[in-house]
């Protein structure tokens, strides 16, 4: 039926945190992100063990390992 886009509840797995601004109350998030634009959205602790790196770890990760191939020269 129209007008009823975003209308139930889903859940959205392998969603990651990127940043997080204290002082305006918002979060950015990395992923697709399911109904219509300013609605409400609830964030819930995973169920699942979450094994992959974020994007924070992957880059200190490529920083070491720039500066041990630097060190090697």
């Amino acid at each position: 039926m129209a007008g009823h886009m975003g209308d139930k509840l889903r859940t959205m797995l392998n969603l990651e945190i990127v940043k997080s601004d204290l002082e305006n109350n918002l979060l950015y998030l990395k992923g697709s992100i399911p109904g219509s634009k300013n609605s409400t959205v609830l964030l819930r602790e995973s169920v699942k063990k979450v094994t992959r790196k974020t994007i924070k770890e992957k880059y200190e990760a490529k920083v070491k390992a720039v500066a041990a191939k630097k060190g090697k020269k």
